[in-house]
């Protein structure tokens, strides 16, 4: 299962067009919407770069179309919360405790 055909409809583009994005005849679009032809890692990253989504979303591993935008100072922090167990912080999170990280190093700065 996957979103494409969702996607390209709320974008209003037809099969034919989306064919020539990826190169394909619009015949191969169709199987990749119905899941009768796997996603080569190519096509997937065409997908996700034209429809601006993640790959996870189309993909329907995520409800999220936006992959999260980590700061690189809070990596470690979300790997500690990734192997914590499964609720995985939100993007609100992430940005609340990147605007909390910055206020303690501004506070560290100053001393």
């Amino acid at each position: 299962m996957n979103r494409i055909k969702e996607l390209r409809q709320n974008m209003k583009i037809n099969q034919e067009d989306l064919a020539k994005l990826l190169n394909v005849q619009r015949s191969v679009v169709s199987k990749y919407e119905n899941g009768s032809v796997p996603l080569t890692d190519e096509t997937l990253k065409k997908l996700s770069d034209y429809f601006e989504v993640s790959t996870d979303y189309i993909l329907c591993l995520s409800d999220t179309p936006t992959p999260l935008v980590i700061p690189a100072e809070l990596k470690d922090v979300y790997v500690a919360f990734d192997k914590g167990g499964e609720r995985k912080p939100t993007q609100n999170q992430i940005d609340r405790i990147a605007e909390f990280a910055r206020f303690i190093m501004s506070e560290d700065e100053g001393e």
